[in-house]
């Protein structure tokens, strides 16, 4: 899959660059999220 998509009228976009800082706050505060939780099952 390829981090750029077509759009209508065949010009390409990164889809990446419609998201504001909210939604990059969000994603990083779950991945943070995850992270965390894989590592504290490896450690018991």
């Amino acid at each position: 899959m390829s981090p750029t998509a077509e759009g209508a009228g065949g010009q390409k976009y990164a889809w990446w660059r419609e998201l504001s800082g909210y939604h990059w706050f969000v994603l990083s505060v779950a991945s943070m999220g995850w992270m965390f939780d894989t590592m504290a099952q490896q450690l018991l």
